[in-house]
């Protein structure tokens, strides 16, 4: 993934099988360096902060920021360079010091500087695999969730989040709506990819929309 570009790239990174997330010069493939993390590391992407010259990867253990120039972890952010101790598959949303992590099972708000959980929101056994947005103009979380792990058996659980598509408000952490595009899953019918947010005219109204997408 190129995660720099000004008049030229100067860094990109990538990772491996094994977990290794290893800076490349991209001019001549040399490596810069690698750090190990732990399984799933970046598994759906990377974030770059220019204004903290940092990398953000999801891990198995959270999310940790790295100084892009050394490959150590940058301890300045959040607590000791991490946010939250959970398994992440998605890279996070930064926006205005904060740090949206969505998590396997849930959904948490950190501060930037000191990584202090602002909010938490549990997802009740439903799981955020694929699908995390954000839209500023209404400073609204977009999820979309997956069904239980467990295909066969129990599904009718209350609160019910899975196969949803859920808004949250970013500084409260509660849920402004939610949409269920199928009940009691046992098909594989969970929904998938980013959320994107855009303004639709409705006669001649302008309103602001969410588009989600289902299998």
């Amino acid at each position: 993934n190129v995660i720099k570009q000004k008049d030229a790239i100067i860094n990109a990174t990538s990772y491996t099988v094994n977990d290794n997330l290893i800076s490349l010069d991209p001019s001549n493939g040399e490596e810069k360096w690698r750090i190990k993390l732990k399984n799933p590391t970046a598994k759906r992407g990377l974030l770059y902060l220019e204004q903290y010259k940092s990398i953000f990867a999801s891990t198995g253990s959270g999310v940790i920021a790295i100084d892009e120039t050394t490959g150590q972890i940058n301890k300045s952010l959040g607590k000791e360079g991490y946010f939250g101790e959970s398994k992440s598959l998605l890279s996070p949303i930064v926006y205005k010091e904060k740090v949206l992590v969505a998590f396997l099972n849930k959904v948490e708000s950190f501060s930037l500087k000191e990584g202090k959980r602002n909010w938490s929101l549990n997802l009740n056994g439903a799981r955020v695999w694929s699908g995390f947005s954000y839209d500023k103009k209404t400073n609204t979380v977009a999820i979309v969730t997956s069904n239980l792990v467990h295909l066969w058996g129990k599904t009718d659980i209350n609160p019910d989040y899975t196969n949803s598509l859920l808004l949250i408000d970013s500084n409260s952490g509660e849920i402004k709506c939610k949409f269920q595009d199928v009940r009691h899953d046992h098909w594989d019918f969970d929904m998938i990819a980013n959320p994107i947010f855009t303004n639709v005219k409705v006669s001649s109204n302008v309103e602001r929309v969410v588009y989600a997408f289902s299998k």
